[in-house]
């Protein structure tokens, strides 16, 4: 329960219902008539009576919200309706279970017994929530263990069920003996008006042993939680209360600590609760009070202090009768729990019996402390050998004397020593005299090391007669006052990094070798986004191998490659395969740019300015020059590691492969070193020098591709051939050829071997002399 929370009842309007309801008996209006100056002050007398009465009930909603005893609120509600119905008496029967619990009218216990399950009367307005009006010595279904109150003789009994929610009726209620006549329907209303809030009130209480609610007082949980203690405190916390029960003569006494997660006091210690904790709101109760102030409680008679919350009592079936109560305060003076001492035999708890109680409630305090610091101490000791042990990187800490006191797991692993062998030796005895360098680096002076770092350090593993590169930190160790301690040695291992990064080096460009030690794995899985994809084929490659023979062609092959990985990789991109004398290249995987259509544009005009430089090593040498054409597409491309779990290779999939490969066939139709799509054109922030080619639909493509032939390294083929071949193929396009083929064969006297500029004559004297239909200049190129 969160006792800031309104209950869900309008309290005020159930105080209203009970006044007027009392104002309407007879012995109150007969007052009301006109009489004598007595009557009318008997009468005003009565109906201040009644207001007061029922003050209590208008405050109800106010009450909750400030905490206040539920039990007061209760009482005061079954001390309202009984007097709004002249009722002799009222009592509450909870169900239990198979026993219940009787409560008369002022909502305590008193000195009835734990009853055996509800039967009779009782039982049947339980089972059906019908209000039942009888005389309990002619009805042969009355109960007298449930339907009356114990010894005595019962005139009139009304029975009405208590309900919490449709369905669900935790109780009856039982009003005895109307002081005239018998009760009314309209008594009966009222009674079944007031029933839910009894009804909430009770379970708020804590009363109900096997309630489910969240909002219950006071319950019984399986003993676990975060107010577990150790043992030894456990143990000197059970030690002092027998000791408190021995010296103040007590007949029980219990322990309550605070629970700060759920703002709970939790018993320990307590009898009767089968190995369970009881639980109890922390506002709550003569403990509650004790926890909330700061001060000894000393009560007489527990059932008649408002404070006193019996929910404790009634799942034990125990009767408080005395209490005294400490709270439990801790080394900052902060309240940590209480202790109660129950029923001090033959007497009441005095001020001696306070002082002493006080006196037993430190030592808790202290005993609660240090199991609290114990904890902390054993929490942080687990947190850091879990966080060593976890640490990929090693960790070798030493005492002044330079002797080891721990090792990690890791540090274990990277220098192939045995824990168990190496703590408690001296560091130049465990690692061996070739890494006395070691021992040097620490500098040792006093007892006092100082911080270095010593980046791509050797270790030399003796078992395996080898070195391993590490990067070695000397971290001192220092307490907080700065007193030396010893030093810490944290060993990272680079063997793998380097192996990884040499390997990944003849793939990879090392920026991207960069990013992925970072990220490892990063967009390895799979991704589906836009790359750029460079085919290159040497030309004339088959009769060239057959001039070669094999050795030599193997040897062309390597030296060509070498030199083509290196552009590549310097320009971000990664060589996806060989294929015989082709390469395939891709630009923006694993990781994308905005720069990978340009990046592979670059590294085509790189690859014909470099290829110059083979080729004049190679005629030198008397070797055939070497000519190829790259075709460079982009698109969405599926990346990632495909294969078998056997085999798996990191490539591409998708359209633009097939479409990158066309393209590169195409330059040879066009006598062209680099062409590019339109789409790898578009993707270009800065152009380079370029002419747009043609517009063809490839083989396996079924939209039209805007062809781009790169001439940034072509500075002998002059500006005006490729404004002439542009201004013929803005023409051709339009369906005008004859404007367009004079351009064209400008572009061609121009530049004598153009190509494109021949192919693209013969279609403009072909489509003059056909005159196609539906022109739009797309031709399909195999």
């Amino acid at each position: 329960m969160n006792p800031a929370d309104p209950i869900a009842f309008d309290f005020e309007q159930l105080a209203a219902q009970l006044v007027a309801h009392r104002l309407s008996q007879p012995d109150v209006t007969a007052l009301l008539d006109p009489g004598s100056p007595e009557r009318r002050r008997a009468a005003m007398a009565e109906l201040t009576a009644v207001f007061q009465r029922n003050a209590a009930v208008f405050a109800a909603s106010r009450a909750i919200e400030n905490r206040a005893p539920l039990s007061e609120i209760l009482s005061a509600l079954t001390a309202a309706l009984t007097e709004a119905l002249r009722a002799r008496l009222c009592r509450l029967v909870v169900a239990d279970g198979a026993e219940s619990i009787a409560l008369r009218g002022d909502g305590c216990v008193g000195e009835e017994p734990r009853l055996p399950a509800v039967a009779g009367i009782s039982r049947l307005v339980l089972d059906d929530g019908e209000t039942r009006t009888t005389a309990p010595a002619d009805d042969p279904a009355c109960d007298p263990a449930s339907d009356l109150p114990a010894g005595e003789k019962v005139r009139e009994l009304m029975c009405v069920a208590l309900p919490r929610s449709i369905g669900e009726r935790i109780g009856v209620m039982q009003l005895f003996d109307k002081a005239e006549g018998g009760f009314t329907e309209a008594d009966r209303r009222l009674a079944e008006l007031a029933a839910p809030y009894l009804a909430e009130m009770l379970t708020r209480a804590g009363l109900l042993r096997s309630t489910g609610s969240e909002i219950v007082a006071g319950r019984l949980v399986e003993r676990v939680g975060p107010v577990e203690i150790v043992a030894g405190a456990d143990l000197m916390l059970s030690k002092i209360l027998a000791v408190a029960l021995d010296v103040l003569n007590a007949d029980r006494g219990s322990i309550f600590l605070h629970d700060k997660a759920s703002d709970e006091l939790v018993a320990r210690h307590a009898e009767g609760l089968g190995g369970k904790e009881f639980r109890i709101d922390s506002w709550i109760g003569i403990v509650g009070a004790a926890f909330r102030t700061g001060l000894i409680v000393n009560v007489a008679d527990a059932y008649q202090d408002p404070r006193f919350h019996p929910g404790l009592d009634w799942l034990t079936g125990y009767r408080t009768r005395s209490v005294l109560c400490s709270p439990i305060v801790g080394n900052d003076g902060r309240p940590v729990g209480a202790v109660q001492l129950i029923n001090k035999r033959g007497d009441s708890f005095t001020a001696a019996d306070e002082r002493r109680l006080r006196g037993l409630a430190s030592q808790m305090g202290i005993a609660i402390d240090y199991a609290a610091l114990f904890e902390q101490v054993l929490a942080m000791k687990s947190y850091n050998e879990s966080m060593l042990n976890s640490l990929t990187n090693g960790v070798v800490t030493l005492d002044l004397a330079g002797v080891v006191t721990y090792l990690n797991p890791a540090a274990a692993r990277i220098l192939r020593l045995g824990a168990a062998r190496v703590v408690g030796r001296e560091l130049a005895e465990a690692i061996g005299e070739f890494n006395a360098w070691v021992g040097e680096a620490i500098g040792q002076d006093g007892g006092e090391a100082s911080e270095k770092l010593l980046p791509n350090s050797e270790f030399y593993i003796e078992s395996e007669d080898s070195w391993i590169s590490v990067n070695l930190a000397i971290v001192p160790l220092r307490d907080t006052r700065q007193t030396p301690l010893g030093t810490m040695l944290v060993i990272e291992d680079v063997q793998r990094e380097n192996e990884l990064r040499r390997t990944m080096s003849r793939y990879l460009s090392n920026k991207v070798i960069d990013r992925l030690m970072v990220d490892t794995g990063a967009g390895l899985e799979g991704s589906s986004h836009e790359v750029t994809i460079l085919f290159s084929d040497i030309r004339g490659y088959t009769p060239l191998t057959e001039r070669l023979g094999a050795g030599e062609t193997v040897r062309m092959l390597n030296e060509y490659f070498s030199f083509m990985e290196d552009v590549v990789t310097n320009r971000n991109g990664i060589i996806d395969k060989y294929i015989g004398d082709a390469i395939m290249a891709v630009f923006g995987s694993p990781f994308q740019s905005d720069d990978d259509a340009a990046n592979a544009v670059r590294a085509a005009t790189d690859m014909l300015r470099v290829l110059d430089m083979l080729n004049a090593r190679r005629r030198v040498d008397g070797k055939a020059d070497i000519h190829i054409g790259v075709g460079i597409g982009t698109g969405i491309c599926v990346t990632g590691n495909i294969g078998s779990p056997k085999r798996m290779d990191f490539t591409v999939i998708g359209d633009p492969v097939n479409l990158a490969s066309r393209i590169e066939t195409a330059t040879k139709t066009y006598g062209a070193e680099i062409i590019v799509c339109g789409t790898t054109w578009s993707r270009l922030a800065e152009r380079p020098r370029a002419r747009r080619l043609d517009v063809v639909r490839l083989r396996g493509q079924t939209r039209p591709t805007e062809l781009w032939e790169i001439l940034e390294h072509r500075a002998d083929i002059p500006d005006s051939a490729i404004e002439a071949y542009d201004r013929g193929l803005a023409s051709y396009f339009e369906g005008v050829w004859d404007r367009a083929l004079p351009e064209f064969e400008n572009a061609l006297a121009t530049r004598t071997g153009d190509k494109a500029a021949r192919l693209m004559i013969e279609r403009c004297r072909r489509s003059m002399e056909t005159q196609p239909v539906d022109w739009q200049g797309v031709v399909e190129l195999d």
